[in-house]
């Protein structure tokens, strides 16, 4: 028998039962059902799911953005790869213009080649000033001037022992840097009179003083000290320009008194500048800028 749940007046068995408007007494009777808030395990696992899912989401998203930016790629390829089309997959050719080696361009480090007490050294950026300084120290050469261009990087280098005794003659080495590898007598043919060659992988000497061949090349395989370590040449390197069209280095009583007595009305004008400017400068050091 059921009851109203307001009045308590007997209803009869006319409610249905399922309306939660009205609840039994006793022995199988149905209790009204309520409304309030229910806890669910498994609402919590879902939603305990859903945050892990959207913090691997975010995690995720991070890497592989990181991943594009440092390969360069962009999203899309990243992650799908193959949806990129064969164009954008085409290797990307870069065009890198090489640096033209001039004959105004640093190029070599000269000081490390030349001995730590360097008598006389000159140091020639054109071709054309080398071999007419050739001639001024009496060296009969037939060099092409497109075999020093193509074959040799600037610099070319002239180093002088003046001679001990009055009737003794100078020691004279001429130092080239070949492009590539040579092959004995490249450079000797060029050059007439008493002089042998010394080659290595990045430099040939052509001298008249096996010696003092000898000793550039040590110190060029770093045996023996060389002018950069000369604390002299330290205090006037930043002096120097890094682009010369020339420059000349005394650093001894030797190369003075050899320098002194030069004729500078029968030098060759580019090679007079140079040793005009070592005068003037009241050093160890002289050079020319290109104009």
């Amino acid at each position: 028998m059921f009851f109203c749940s307001s009045c308590g007046a007997v209803v009869g068995n006319s409610a249905g039962m399922t309306d939660k408007r009205y609840y039994q007494l006793s022995g199988g009777e149905k209790r009204k059902q309520t409304a309030g808030p229910s806890f669910s395990v498994w609402g919590l696992l879902a939603g305990a799911g859903v945050f892990l899912l959207l913090v691997a989401s975010i995690i995720i998203s991070t890497y592989l953005t990181n991943k594009a930016v440092a390969n360069g790629k962009t999203m899309v390829e990243t992650v799908f790869p193959k949806a990129v089309s064969s164009q954008n997959n085409a290797p990307v050719v870069t065009t890198v213009a090489e640096k033209e080696v001039t004959s105004g361009d640093k190029g070599i480090e000269v000081e490390s080649f030349l001995p730590f007490d360097t008598n006389f050294a000159v140091v020639f950026y054109s071709p054309s000033d080398f071999t007419d300084a050739l001639k001024f120290f009496g060296v009969e050469n037939s060099f092409d001037q497109d075999f020093l261009k193509t074959a040799n990087l600037s610099p070319f280098v002239i180093v002088v022992n003046p001679a001990e005794e009055p009737d003794s003659t100078n020691g004279i080495s001429i130092l080239f840097f070949p492009q590539s590898k040579v092959q004995p007598g490249s450079y000797k043919k060029y050059i007439s009179g008493e002089f042998s060659e010394i080659i290595s992988d990045n430099l040939v000497i052509v001298t008249s003083s096996t010696k003092m061949g000898d000793e550039i090349m040590q110190v060029a395989k770093g045996l023996k000290k060389g002018l950069d370590l000369n604390s002299y040449f330290v205090n006037i390197r930043n002096k120097i320009p890094e682009t010369v069209r020339s420059k000349i280095f005394v650093f001894t009583d030797i190369g003075v008194g050899y320098v002194n007595k030069f004729d500078t009305g029968a030098m060759p004008e580019s090679f007079k500048a140079l040793v005009l400017s070592y005068m003037k400068s009241g050093s160890y050091y002289g050079f020319v800028q290109y104009e």
